[in-house]
Formats: structure tokens, sequence, C-alpha cells
């Protein structure tokens, strides 16, 4: 098994975090992951980009100049990054935010993500939700192992949103869209 995702957010979207929580359940699942983070000086509004790669065996670079998986969080970004993903790779869209992809060599997943998170009372749990359509889509990670991650590594100042994070998860599974 061998999962290469590129998440492509603003700073605030949590696409960070997203890539991070998985990172740790793979971890778990003692598989082998890269997580590399890459962010522009802005705190909220900026770039931020993550590479991960999940794998069973050693992994031999820790970047993923053109990834199988783009994991756009919003337009902007999914403009900036399609051109790198690999033919016949997968790209995982916010669909609140994002147009359809017009590539036809790649296969396209799209999830409510920021309806999601608005449906649950809090727009930052737009993230998880991306999280749960990449563990659904991808399969490199099991959901027990997730939700061990969100409970043994967020923060301690917002273990109290594990619950509605966890929630996020599960609807982003429920609701990714392969697109024909």
């Amino acid at each position: 098994m061998y999962t290469e995702a590129v998440f492509v957010g603003m700073g605030g979207q949590g696409a960070l975090l997203a890539a991070q929580i998985l990172a740790h359940a793979a971890v778990h699942e003692g598989k082998n992951v890269v997580w590399y983070p890459a962010y522009g000086p802005e705190t909220r509004g900026g770039t931020a980009t993550c590479t991960l790669i999940i794998s069973d065996e050693q992994i031999g670079a820790p970047i993923a100049p053109n990834p199988e998986i783009l994991v756009a969080f919003n337009q902007t970004m999914l403009d900036k990054y399609i051109d790198q993903v690999k033919p016949g790779g997968m790209v995982i869209t916010n669909s609140d935010l994002c147009e359809p992809i017009t590539r036809e060599d790649l296969t396209e997943y799209r999830v409510p993500a920021s309806s999601i998170a608005l449906e649950l009372g809090n727009p930052k749990v737009l993230n998880m939700a991306m999280a749960g359509a990449l563990a659904m889509v991808a399969k490199s990670v099991e959901s027990e192992s997730v939700n061990w991650a969100l409970e043994n590594q967020l923060p301690e100042k917002i273990k109290k949103t594990i619950p509605i994070n966890m929630q996020a998860l599960e609807l982003g599974k429920e609701r990714v869209q392969k697109t024909e």
C-alpha cells in the first residue's frame, strides 16, 4: 500500500491538521509516514500545503512534486495545484468551494465539506470532513486509527472538539461522491 497526497488550502482551513491527523493514524497502525507541511508567513489566508505519504514499505523521498492525490480545500488552491497531479490520479475537492475539474485524465471525488461543517455548527471542522473523504477513497488508514489520532494527538486546548471532529470525519466519508 502506498498513498501519496498533497493537501492544499488557505491558512485557517486546517489542511495541515487534517494531514497530520491522518499521519498519526498511519503511524499508530505501524505504517511509514511522511508529513511535510509548507505555508506562507500569513497566519490566516495564506497558502497552506502539506505532503502526506503513507506506505507499508520504506519511503524513499519526503516530497511529492507530482502526487497521485490532490486534496483541494478551495478553488484558488485547486487551480494552482491541479496540473501537478499525475495522469490517472485523483482529486478530492470541497464541492462547496470548488468547481468540477476539467482534466479528463483524473478521477474527481467531491465532498460538501463546508456544508458539513456548518451543519455541525463549527466551520473549522471542514478539514476533518476532507480527511474523512480521503480516508474513505484512499483506504490508507482505518477509522479506529483516525479516531485514536484525534483523541491522542490534538492539542489539549482543543480536545473538547473531538466529538464534533469525529462527526465531521464520518460525514465526510459518507458524503464523498465520485464524479462521472
